[in-house]
């Protein structure tokens, strides 16, 4: 339990200082999800 929580501490604390729309832009550009593809839906870029 402590081990989980933990990361999930360290998780947030990261996503606290990074700035992901910069990230999730760059992502976007070169990751593109086709309309026509069969099975799962993809996931987020980011």
């Amino acid at each position: 339990m402590r081990r989980d929580r933990m990361k999930h501490s360290f998780l947030r604390q990261i996503s606290a200082c990074v700035d992901w729309r910069g990230i999730r832009t760059l992502l976007n550009k070169k990751y593109t999800k086709t309309q026509n593809a069969t099975g799962n839906p993809a996931y987020d870029a980011l």
